[in-house]
Formats: C-alpha cells, sequence, structure tokens
C-alpha cells in the first residue's frame, strides 16, 4: 500500500498516455506510455506496463516492457520480468527474477564496486559476466539472481 504521501493505481484500471507524479506511487494496473517522476515507483505484482519509466526509485514486481532509468536506484524483486534496459547508479535484484536487458551503469554506479556484489546466473548456466571493470557495455542475457 502506498504511504501518506503516495498514491495508488489500482489493479482493474488501464491507462494509455503519460503518468507524471512528484512524490511516491505504487501501479497494480496496465498502463500503456510514459512514467515519468522525481519520486518513488512501485510496480506491483498485478501491474503490465508498456513503456519507458524515469523516476528516482523503481521498484519493479510486476512485468515492464520498456526503459527504466532511475536516478537512485532501481530493484528487481521476486517474481518480475523485465524486457528493456536499467540505467542506474544501483542495481538490487532478487531471487527469480527474469529480464532480457543491459544495465547501464550511471556514472556514480556502486552495484560493480570492489566492495558490492551483485550475484547473478544465467538460466542457461552460462557463467555471469565479470563485472570487476565499469564497461559501460552492459549485459544482454536472460538472468537469475541465486544466493
Amino acid at each position: 500500500m502506498p504511504t501518506e504521501s503516495g498514491g495508488l493505481v489500482s489493479r482493474g484500471v488501464s491507462i494509455k498516455g503519460s503518468v507524471k507524479f512528484r512524490n511516491e506511487l505504487l501501479i497494480d494496473a496496465e498502463v500503456e506510455g510514459t512514467i515519468n517522476s522525481t519520486g518513488n515507483l512501485t510496480i506491483g505484482e498485478h501491474a503490465r506496463i508498456r513503456g519507458d519509466i524515469q523516476a528516482k526509485s523503481v521498484k519493479v514486481r510486476g512485468s515492464v516492457e520498456g526503459n527504466i532509468s532511475a536516478t537512485e536506484r532501481c530493484e528487481l524483486q521476486a517474481g518480475c520480468m523485465l524486457h528493456g534496459d536499467i540505467e542506474a547508479p544501483r542495481l538490487v535484484v532478487d531471487e527469480n527474477v527474469t529480464f532480457f536487458s543491459r544495465f547501464l551503469p550511471s556514472r556514480r554506479a556502486t552495484a560493480f564496486s570492489n566492495n558490492a556484489v551483485l550475484s547473478l546466473r544465467e538460466s542457461e548456466s552460462f557463467p555471469a559476466p565479470p563485472f570487476a571493470n565499469h564497461d559501460h557495455a552492459g549485459f544482454s542475457r536472460r538472468f537469475h539472481a541465486r544466493n
């Protein structure tokens, strides 16, 4: 549920066009179009988003077909599916996440520094790419997080 300052677009709602908000928003609906915000966005488990997302922080539990650009962090939570690129300084990936994507660390990226480890394995058991270097080429395959 959204916080007192946040909003909710509930299941059963369908939006075509742009969505803009300032603080916090939980979308558990269908959206076809862009989502732009300076705040925090949560994509609920029943949500289906077809379009690009730009926000301060993005948590994905549902389905997104589009690129995500977050100024602080992007979190892919268990059960979500993403078809699109991610640009953010931090990327958090839970278990049982499916994404066909490239991660493009922003200039302030810490996700792949020596002090942080992102553990991923490809579903076809291909070894995860090396993350020690900051080559902004990203990666593009189906990955699942592991413990």
